[in-house]
């Protein structure tokens, strides 16, 4: 049992530890409280509890603590600037945890697990780029900001463009398909109706179209995009 002048010396340890590994404070929101994103508060806790009860939590990012009202408030959200809405609450502090952050490809049960990366979604169990986006290090870019596209291609199951064809071409398969859009300079993105078996290439990425032609859930197409060379 830790008694005595040990434990004098573990206390402070265990303090820091909270402004370095674990957690680190956000000076901006210093004597503010955040509204949005609230999971739950905590009464009479200390700092480390605040943030040991935050880390078994999946979902909790960051953490309000008051050191004087010993008040524990979990967010589901990591807030970085001092333009995010909140309100004058004297005494409190703003903490974001260091989980490793959301990359595309990290593993994911809900959109929730994405939420650090932005334009990105959980797709089949991996944070994917949503629609109109790509790969760009380790963030989700927009497309319509591409002048090169790769050889590779991201596929979106159920979405279609309408009206943007080139050309159509039948007896397509999920492997033909998107081979024929890389070998045309032009294409961009690519329309599969795998009941029809007809491959339809697109001059343009997703955001480039119009609203109107943008269908999401299609039950015969399934939509291919080319990622950039950056």
């Amino acid at each position: 049992m830790m008694k005595g002048p040990f434990l004098l010396l573990v206390l402070p340890t265990l303090v820091a530890a909270v402004d370095s590994f674990y957690a680190t404070k956000v000076d901006a929101f210093n004597d503010k409280k955040i509204s949005q994103s609230v999971m739950w508060s905590l009464n009479n806790v200390t700092k480390f509890r605040c943030v040991s009860e935050c880390l078994k939590e999946k979902y909790c990012l960051s953490f309000h603590f008051s050191p004087s009202e010993l008040d524990c408030v979990a967010l589901r959200e990591r807030f970085d600037g001092s333009s995010v809405a909140s309100v004058q609450a004297l005494g409190y502090q703003l903490y974001q945890t260091n989980r490793p952050l959301a990359k595309v490809g990290s593993d994911c049960e809900l959109d929730l697990d994405c939420s650090t990366l932005d334009n990105s979604h959980c797709n089949q169990g991996a944070c994917r780029c949503d629609l109109g986006y790509g790969i760009y290090g380790d963030v989700c870019r927009i497309l319509t900001e591409c002048s090169t596209f790769s050889n590779n291609v991201t596929l979106y199951t159920s979405s279609v463009i309408l009206g943007y064809d080139l050309i159509g071409q039948g007896g397509s398969t999920y492997q033909s398909c998107p081979a024929l859009c890389i070998s045309d300079t032009r294409c961009q993105s690519a329309d599969l109706d795998f009941v029809g078996k007809i491959c339809y290439l697109n001059t343009i990425t997703w955001l480039e179209s119009v609203s109107s032609a943008l269908v999401t859930n299609s039950p015969i197409f399934d939509f291919f995009q080319r990622e950039c060379l950056w």
